[in-house]
């Protein structure tokens, strides 16, 4: 019996860029708004590179702006894939997210409230969160100390929203 590579290895090598898993992807709203999401990338110099299976990240200067994630795989221990797409930040946005939002736009900041990530969290089972936590100034119970800011299949309108959070992290990181 030959040993079969992984998914894991066979995208080390290949380096896959989001748009061909994107083709993947079940529900045609979800694949032309990652489509237009990943142009915008692109056009504003913002380069995924792959990370791991199916996620890729987007830097600017050496810090994260965003992580994507297409049909990932599960984290319960359950094989198979978390199907859609989603946009996440994890460590560094919290330094964004915990600063007071004055230069941040109304609607802007009610996106990120809706999106930020509570726990109990599918990331890792011992995320308590951190505590009392204030998002550009409204108070939290907990926010997921791995990844606060989370989307899932983001709609066209969301899209909008996300493009101007990664024009705004990346001003905040100049």
């Amino acid at each position: 019996m030959q040993n079969e590579k992984t998914l894991w290895q066979i995208q080390k090598e290949s380096k896959p860029k989001p748009e061909e898993i994107a083709k993947e992807l079940k529900n045609p709203d979800d694949y032309k708004n990652l489509l237009k999401y990943l142009e915008f990338l692109n056009e504003n110099n913002l380069k995924p590179r792959w990370q791991s299976v199916n996620k890729w990240s987007v830097h600017y200067k050496n810090k994260l702006i965003c992580r994507i994630g297409i049909n990932t795989p599960t984290y319960d221990g359950a094989d198979g894939f978390d199907e859609g797409w989603s946009v996440s930040n994890n460590q560094f946005i919290k330094g964004f997210l915990f600063t007071d939002g004055s230069e941040i736009d109304d609607n802007l900041k009610k996106f990120i409230w809706n999106n930020i990530k509570t726990p109990p969290c599918s990331c890792k089972p011992n995320c308590g969160g951190i505590q009392n936590a204030a998002v550009f100034g409204r108070r939290f119970d907990a926010v997921c100390n791995c990844w606060p800011f989370y989307v899932k299949n983001p709609s066209g309108e969301q899209i909008k929203y996300l493009c101007e959070l990664a024009l705004t992290v990346k001003k905040f990181i100049s």
